[in-house]
C-alpha cells in the first residue's frame, strides 16, 4: 500500500473520518491493516473481498463503477459519501447472497447511471443493492438514485424469516421506478428514517410484518404497496403477506407525482396502483400518519383496518371487499371522500 493511502486509511480509522464505533468489533484498531483497504477506483472489488478484505473505506473525492459485487459475511463499507454507479443494467451493483451475515454498507451514494427513469419502462435487474436469504444486514445513511428497477430489493424466499433482521436507516431515495422492496418471506426487518422522492412506487411489501416509521414519501406515485401478488421485481410470492407496523410516516402528493399513471403489473394483470394500496393481506398496525394528496385504495383484506390518529387531507378512500375501514382519532378534512358505508369514522 502507497504511503498516501496508509495515510488516508489510518485517518479514517481514528478520528478524523471515520468513528470507530462505525467499524465491527473485529476491525478496531486495524491491527491487521492487511483486513481493510482504502479503495481507489481502479482495485479489483472482488478480488479483495475473496483474499478476506473485508473492511472497504471508500475516497469521497472518487466515483467509484462497480457491478454485481457480491460481500461476503462480516463485510463493512465505509463510503464516506462516495459515489458507486453502476456500470450495467443487468445486475445489482452489490448482491449479498444465501447465508452471508454480519454485513454493514454506510454512507454510499449509490447511483443507477441513467439520466432519469421517470417514466421508462421498469428494468426489473437495474438495482442498487440486493439481499438475498441473509441475516443481520444494516444499510445506513445511503442514496439510491435513477434505478430502474429498485434502490433496494431485500427477499428470503426459504430463509429463517425470523432472523433475517434487515435495517435500513436513513437513506434516500430518488426517482427509482421502486425505492424499498421486500417480498417472498422476508420479514421482521426496519424500514426507518428514510427519505423517498419522486419514486414511481416509493415502499413494496410483498411479505408482513415489517417495522415501517418514521418516513417521509413526497411526490411518488405510489407510495405504499402492501399485497400477496407478484410484480416486475417480485416475481414469486410466498410467506405472511403485511400485518406488521406503518407509524409517523409521511405520505404526500402521490396525486400529483411526476410519474405518468401507468398501471403497475399486481400478479399477472396490471392496475392503476396509486396512493396508498393494501390489498388480499392481513391489515398492519396503521398510526399516526400523515397523508396529504394521496388516495387510499384498500381491497379484499383480511379483517377490518384500522387508520388511528392519523391526519387526512383531499384523500378519496377506496375500499373493496367486505371488511370495513375505521378511521378512529383521525384529523379529516372535507375535502376527504369516502363512502360511508365502507368507511366509518369514530
Amino acid at each position: 500500500m502507497d504511503n498516501k493511502r496508509r495515510k488516508f486509511l489510518t485517518a479514517a480509522t481514528g478520528s478524523i473520518l471515520i468513528a470507530p464505533s462505525l467499524l465491527p468489533t473485529s476491525a478496531l484498531g486495524y491491527e491487521n491493516i492487511n483486513n481493510s483497504v482504502l479503495l481507489s477506483e481502479f482495485d479489483d472489488v472482488q478480488s479483495l473481498l475473496n483474499n478476506n478484505i473485508r473492511v472497504l473505506i471508500l475516497n469521497p473525492e472518487v466515483v467509484y463503477q462497480w457491478s454485481n459485487i457480491s460481500l461476503p459475511s462480516g463485510t463493512s463499507i465505509i463510503g464516506n459519501g462516495a459515489t458507486i454507479k453502476t456500470t450495467s443494467l443487468t445486475f445489482p451493483i452489490i448482491k449479498i447472497d444465501e447465508h452471508s451475515t454480519n454485513i454493514i454498507i454506510k454512507d454510499v451514494r449509490f447511483d443507477g447511471d441513467v439520466s432519469t427513469p421517470i417514466n421508462m419502462p421498469v428494468q426489473a435487474t437495474h438495482i442498487g443493492i440486493e439481499v438475498y436469504k441473509a441475516s443481520n444486514i444494516t444499510i445506513e445513511g445511503c442514496d439510491f438514485k435513477n434505478f430502474l428497477g429498485t434502490g433496494i430489493s431485500t427477499f428470503n424466499y426459504t430463509g429463517q424469516k425470523m432472523s433475517s433482521a434487515i435495517q435500513v436507516r436513513g437513506c434516500r431515495f430518488i426517482a427509482c421506478q421502486y425505492g424499498f422492496t421486500a417480498w417472498y418471506n422476508c420479514e421482521y426487518g426496519i424500514l426507518e428514517g428514510c427519505h423517498f422522492t419522486e419514486c414511481r412506487a416509493a415502499i413494496f411489501i410483498c411479505s408482513g410484518n415489517w417495522l415501517v416509521t418514521g418516513n417521509i414519501v413526497v411526490k411518488c406515485r405510489a407510495s405504499y404497496i402492501a399485497t400477496n401478488l407478484a410484480n416486475e421485481i417480485a416475481f414469486s410470492t410466498g410467506g405472511n403477506f403485511s400485518h406488521g407496523n406503518v407509524s409517523n410516516n409521511t405520505f404526500n402528493h402521490s396525486n400529483d407525482s411526476p410519474w405518468a399513471a401507468t398501471p403497475l403489473q399486481a400478479g399477472t394483470t396490471f392496475e392503476n396502483i396509486a396512493g396508498i394500496y393494501f390489498k388480499n393481506v392481513l391489515p398492519v398496525t396503521f398510526t399516526g400518519n400523515a397523508l396529504w394528496y394521496t388516495d387510499i385504495n384498500i381491497s379484499n383484506i383480511e379483517d377490518d383496518f384500522y387508520f388511528t390518529g392519523c391526519t387526512l387531507s383531499n384523500n378519496t378512500i377506496k375500499v373493496a371487499g367486505t371488511s370495513k375501514v375505521y378511521l378512529s382519532g383521525c384529523w379529516i378534512r372535507a375535502s376527504v371522500n369516502y363512502n360511508n358505508n365502507d368507511v366509518i369514522v369514530h
